[in-house]
């Protein structure tokens, strides 16, 4: 089981769908916080000053593709960010956008992780 101290934020409207993701990051060891919307996101970066964001990218009034915008704008070094889109979504219009990954929803345990630790540069253990 890997053993990390980096701090995640969910940034996800959907409670379950936050609270599975918090539930599988939790148990290999990572700290998690959660923001309902994009505007508390926001707030929560700069307060938390997370490591990661998981974030839903359909955000009800503020996008996924305008909070990474925001998060880059306001930040000389952003988190990355792994986003959580549905299938028709495309993984090269996350990318576009700047995020690090997408996965899609909902979020298979292994692809979730595989995702925050290739954003986190494979160095998520330690």
């Amino acid at each position: 089981m890997a053993r990390t101290h980096a701090l995640v934020l969910i940034v996800d409207d959907d409670v379950a769908q936050a609270e599975q993701v918090a539930a599988v990051l939790e148990a290999v060891g990572f700290r998690t916080v959660r923001a309902a919307d994009a505007v508390e996101g926001l707030v929560a970066v700069e307060e938390r000053q997370p490591d990661l964001v998981v974030l839903d990218w359909q955000l009800p009034f503020i996008d996924g593709r305008i909070f990474i915008r925001a998060l880059r704008a306001g930040l000389e070094r952003p988190p990355p960010v792994v986003v959580l889109a549905p299938p028709e979504v495309a993984a090269e219009a996350v990318l576009q956008a700047g995020g690090a990954a997408r996965v899609t929803t909902p979020p298979e345990p292994g692809d979730l992780l595989q995702a925050v630790r290739a954003a986190l540069g494979g160095g998520s253990e330690s």
